[in-house]
């Protein structure tokens, strides 16, 4: 029996579960005052971020290899930019390596990735403020809250506020200590 027939036989119309399409309430236009003009697209625009990290695993799904192999070409120098943001790295406890998008994309095309420090902190914290919020950091590194917390009771990255659990509850970090915890932790 096809899914159409089963879902004939229950009571249920073939389009009827395909939503409507939403309609997009209309903008409304404000009026010039004096000399002002409004730049609406600057009120509406959202903030450009950078892509995250990509851990080995997700490595392993592009790139078609096996972990070995693809610890290997990162050991050896083939896929460049890669980072250990584990909490210990002395005391011999499990790596968290994490891979910029742009060195595996420069590995499948079979060049060498030739970006430096300025480019790849550019690709990370694009907007280039000097504070990041944790949520950003959690995101860029392709690890938990909890993680990125931990990092900071730490002291591997430096918070300039404080943070709560629930909304608005976010940590702002100082965008230096978080390139300096990157410089620390490349796997070269």
């Amino acid at each position: 029996m096809s899914s159409n027939e089963v879902l004939t036989s229950i009571g249920v119309r073939r389009n009827a579960l395909v939503s409507p399409p939403a309609t997009v309430p209309r903008r409304r236009k404000f009026p010039p005052v004096g000399n002002l003009k409004v730049d609406e697209s600057a009120a509406t625009a959202s903030r450009h971020r950078g892509k995250p990290l990509l851990p080995v695993r997700g490595v392993m799904s592009l790139i078609d290899k096996n972990e070995d192999q693809v610890l290997r070409f990162i050991e050896n120098g083939s896929l460049a930019w890669a980072f250990d943001v584990s909490l210990d790295t002395k005391h011999g406890g499990k790596r968290e390596i994490r891979v910029l998008p742009a060195a595996v994309a420069a590995y499948l095309r079979g060049q060498a990735c030739s970006l430096e420090w300025p480019e790849v902190v550019r690709m990370l914290l694009p907007h280039g403020e000097p504070m990041i919020l944790s949520r950003d950091i959690t995101r860029i590194l392709n690890v938990s809250g909890t993680h990125t917390y931990n990092l900071a009771r730490r002291k591997l990255i430096t918070p300039r506020s404080t943070w709560r659990r629930g909304r608005g509850g976010c940590a702002q970090f100082a965008a230096e200590s978080f390139v300096e915890f990157l410089k620390s932790r490349r796997v070269l």
